[in-house]
């Protein structure tokens, strides 16, 4: 996997490169401020990166101001009124929020966890009957029991 961002003191920075030129070039990503920054190579290009934070950071000191923070935590999502609901009436059952379940979603797809397989066995007593069989394919086994 190819990383397409450079990382520093909690800023993101673009990789960008001109054919043309041979140039490496990017930006500060995240803020409303313009910033830029230029190099020959990878190397040269993360210093230069680095630069500019140190150098956005020391000029709003400079100038009393607070540099701007990359990211506020909250971000408006338009999902279609058939998804609001199903999401409203699935938080209602779980007793909690739609903010709740949003940002496990999130967590659990930028994690990978949402590739995991679970497997889940339960009681009998979950069931109507106590005989109860799974099968898979050609074969069946006895459901397993979950002891406590």
């Amino acid at each position: 996997m190819t990383n397409k961002t450079l990382e520093y003191k909690g800023f993101q920075g673009s990789v960008d490169f001109d054919t043309q030129s041979d140039e490496m070039y990017g930006k500060i990503l995240h803020i409303n401020d313009l910033i830029s920054y230029a190099g020959d190579s990878i190397k040269d290009l993360r210093i230069a990166f680095e630069e500019a934070v140190d150098d956005y950071i020391e000029t709003c000191q400079q100038l009393g101001m607070e540099p701007e923070k990359p990211f506020s935590g909250s971000f408006n999502v338009r999902i279609g009124i058939r998804l609001h609901k199903e999401i409203a009436q699935y938080a209602a059952r779980k007793d909690t929020s739609i903010n709740e379940v949003v940002k496990e979603a999130i967590s659990c797809h930028v994690s990978g966890r949402h590739n995991e397989v679970h497997h889940h066995h339960y009681p009998y007593n979950e069931y109507e009957a106590s005989d109860f069989i799974m099968t898979t394919g050609a074969r069946a086994r006895p459901l397993l029991t979950v002891v406590q």
